[in-house]
């Protein structure tokens, strides 16, 4: 396929993923939308991965393979986009998979709306097909999105929830949910940090895209299935989330000041930050074993300075009730609340 054909390029990061690469190549393979080039980045894999892929390389003449030393996601990322033709570009993650018309869906409107990016939706499953804990819908209704709405509606909440919000009016971003146009993302430079500095480097891509953006059509349909595995970094017990949660935080911040927009968001980020507190204490609370030491460490995490002070500074009485409760529990180190509703948490 000659390159000047090709309409969107799927960059595929790959790390020892020999499991589960086959069923997300699948996927991308037999998309309806037949100009499209898939680029398997191999981020340094010592199973059988980088065999597989040079494998699919051979069967099919629109697949790239790049070998390159491990260095993580967000550079394997970088990678690919160096090596992209396709007039869009966009990204999914070697565990995960597609619908079979995701990207001609969003092609179709990517062209037709002249946008330079194009959302959908996601659903979160287990390995075996099972949906985790029913994704609620985004409240982003399907259509165009023109500068002021973008900023409004898209940019300002992927900082975080205001204090009154609930889950049903949470705008989550992921790279691997939006069609960009390559030209838009060449024009500003966008790059993906290292998720061993930052643990959403997804997070700091989307704010740079749709600072910028000044068009973007959204779709609803759930054409995404991101796999929870058991093993995944959401899921295993690390003793340095605290310090990566106030690292993100700081990073937050530093961008709402970047974009000039510090005080319209200041609620936000502390909210994704007291969020985040909230997943190290209940990390404490369901993966620790050492019911001591993890009583110690959620005092810790509560006495940290810049999380009393974010609590302190947060209007929690603001919040839907079934979540004062939490951060009532929280505020005050009430340990024996906090393991009777660790599950709510």
């Amino acid at each position: 396929m000659a390159d000047g054909n090709i309409k969107v390029s799927v960059i595929v990061p790959v790390y020892n993923e020999e499991e589960w690469i086959c069923r997300c190549l699948a996927s991308l393979v037999h998309q309806t939308l037949k100009e499209i080039e898939i680029i398997l980045v191999d981020d340094g894999s010592t199973d059988s991965t980088p065999e597989i892929c040079d494998g699919y390389a051979k069967l099919y003449n629109n697949i790239k393979v790049v070998h390159k030393q491990n260095k993580g996601l967000g550079f394997a990322r970088n990678s690919g986009l160096e090596v992209a033709c396709g007039e869009y570009v966009t990204f999914c993650d070697s565990d995960d998979y597609v619908d079979l018309e995701t990207y001609e869906r969003a092609y179709e409107k990517a062209k037709l709306f002249d946008a330079e990016v194009v959302r959908f939706d996601y659903t979160r499953e287990t390995p075996d097909g099972q949906t985790v804990l029913a994704h609620k819908r985004c409240p982003l209704k399907e259509g165009f999105y023109g500068e002021d709405k973008i900023k409004e509606e898209i940019f300002m909440p992927t900082f975080g929830m205001l204090p009154y919000q609930g889950a049903k009016d949470f705008v989550d971003c992921s790279s691997c949910t939006n069609i960009y146009k390559r030209e838009f993302v060449e024009k500003h430079g966008f790059k993906f940090v290292s998720e061993r500095e930052c643990i959403s480097e997804d997070l700091m891509f989307c704010l740079e895209v749709f600072f910028k953006a000044q068009s973007v059509y959204v779709l609803t349909d759930k054409f995404y299935h991101y796999i929870v595995n058991k093993g995944s970094l959401t899921t295993k017990y690390r003793k340095d989330k605290l310090q990566e949660s106030i690292k993100l935080y700081e990073d937050l911040v530093a961008k709402s000041k970047k974009f000039g927009v510090y005080e319209s968001v200041r609620l936000r980020t502390k909210r994704t930050f007291i969020s985040l507190v909230r997943g190290c204490i209940k990390q404490e609370l369901v993966l620790n074993k050492d019911k001591k030491q993890a009583n110690k460490n959620i005092i810790d995490i509560i006495e940290n300075e810049m999380v009393w002070s974010a609590l302190n500074a947060f209007p929690i009485k603001q919040m839907k009730l079934k979540y004062r409760l939490t951060y009532f529990a929280i505020k005050h180190k009430n340990l024996f609340l906090l393991r009777l509703i660790k599950n709510k948490i």
